[in-house]
């Protein structure tokens, strides 16, 4: 993807108009809500909305002060809320085990991201696709590291 140059509009939609690249109502509405909020128009509540101040930077040292079992329960508890940032990193588990690869969890992760039940609605298409990128990821690095007949033998499993 090409990035935007200084002054130009990049947009991106998951409906059937803005997956063909056409600038559709939802980025209209984005458009105007930024407009809104960047010209200083007050919220409904008569205040200001709240600019946050605090920074990746501050993230970054906050989460550098941090014991190494909070940093833990931290991402336990996220790979608990969210089912494709769990796959990937059982995938990367997976892919670094002493005897190998472990293909029955990335195959798992393959069956997981390409259930459908028939259908995939419009404003599931982004996610639906994020998840396969991130089984394509993990392939690659599978690859990257090596075990190129383990990515044969999954690449063979998908058909």
């Amino acid at each position: 993807m090409e990035l935007p140059r200084q002054g130009d509009m990049n947009h991106r939609c998951s409906c059937p108009l803005g997956a063909d690249g056409i600038f559709c109502k939802h980025c209209v509405a984005v458009g105007l809500a930024w407009l809104a909020d960047s010209s200083g128009v007050k919220s409904s509540g008569g205040a200001q909305a709240p600019q946050a101040s605090v920074t990746m930077q501050d993230l970054r040292a906050y989460l550098e002060r941090q014991e190494k079992a909070v940093l833990l329960q931290i991402i336990l508890d996220r790979t608990m809320q969210e089912t494709g940032w769990r796959e990937q990193l059982l995938m990367k588990v997976a892919s670094h085990r002493p005897q190998g690869p472990d293909l029955g969890t990335f195959r798992s992760a393959i069956e997981n991201a390409i259930a459908t039940d028939g259908f995939v609605e419009c404003r599931d298409v982004w996610d639906y696709t994020q998840g396969i990128e991130a089984i394509l990821d993990s392939v690659a690095e599978l690859l990257d590291a090596g075990h190129g007949s383990a990515v044969i033998e999954l690449c063979e499993y998908t058909n």
